[in-house]
């Protein structure tokens, strides 16, 4: 018995029936021969050739477990920018997807001048580091787990530590560096990005440290003379990108150009200045921790 495949949504199964698959341009294209999994087996028939049981009214569409019960799929999405946080695990869930990253360092520490003849440079600070993990329904347990968000560091702080639980950690990035006033040349490293990235049980998927900031640089001072500087960009993480920093021409009085950090745990911009005014570095960004459960 032979039943085009444009027909088997309407038909009833039996064991041993063939299925032809029909194109209408080329006709009868080939036979499949049963393909009993598309529409649920008999119970008799369970256990032949990869079939399971028949699927309840109305479920046909539903994706196999593969221990003969039928659901949707259907992922739940938890996600945290901010503080500490409690997070339960859905009673369902037979997996989770867990993301953690950590907060992104500040740029340099604020600053003033006391001449305009001299400079001041400060560094970017440096991104967060980033982990990805499966945990196991095991591994999550029932009771509420605590999520902690790293927060960005402000100007011349360090981004904090993202942690899920004591089962993952994500490491904050380092703040820039600021110089002293001088006339002299002037290099200042950035701030690091974060190595920290440790886990406990679960699986890692990916990790990646963050990158270091930019260091920033002057050249020595002469009155009347233009000289070119910049303040260190700050730097990125796998979430995030670090703020920029622009180079400023000057002749005895000017500042580089400090631009915001975007996403999660990227580094702030550091900035370079002749001027008396009082200028700062940026912010870096905070963390996050992102919860995909698979039920």
């Amino acid at each position: 018995m032979a039943k085009r495949i444009d027909q088997i949504p309407s038909v009833t199964t039996a064991a041993g029936d063939k299925y032809v698959i029909y194109d209408a341009s080329e006709g009868t294209v080939g036979v499949v021969d049963p393909i009993l999994p598309m529409l649920g087996a008999t119970a008799s028939d369970a256990g032949t050739g990869g079939t399971v049981p028949a699927a309840a009214a109305g479920k046909h569409l539903d994706s196999f477990r593969g221990d003969g019960t039928y659901r949707l799929n259907d992922v739940k999405v938890t996600r945290y920018t901010s503080g500490t946080n409690s997070f339960t695990p859905d009673p369902n869930t037979v997996y989770a997807i867990v993301e953690v990253q950590g907060g992104g360092g500040g740029g340099c520490a604020a600053f003033t001048m006391s001449a305009a003849t001299s400079s001041k440079v400060g560094s970017g600070g440096g991104g967060g580091a980033y982990v990805k993990a499966h945990v196991t329904k095991a591994q999550l347990g029932s009771a509420a787990i605590s999520c902690v968000v790293g927060a960005g560091g402000t100007a011349g702080v360090a981004g904090g530590n993202s942690t899920f639980g004591s089962t993952i950690t994500a490491g904050g990035g380092s703040n820039g560096t600021l110089s002293s006033e001088t006339t002299s040349a002037v290099i200042m490293a950035g701030g690091n990005g974060s190595t920290t990235m440790t886990t406990s049980g679960c699986t890692v998927i990916h990790q990646q440290a963050g990158r270091d900031g930019d260091g920033a640089f002057a050249p020595a001072m002469s009155v009347g003379t233009s000289h070119v500087a910049n303040g260190g960009s700050g730097g990125s993480s796998f979430l995030g990108c670090g703020g920029p920093s622009e180079a400023a021409i000057w002749g005895n009085s000017c500042v580089s150009i400090a631009q915001p950090a975007t996403g999660f745990g990227a580094g702030g911009s550091g900035i370079a200045s002749s001027l008396t005014s009082s200028r700062t570095g940026l912010a870096g960004t905070s963390g996050c921790i992102i919860i995909h459960e698979y039920r």
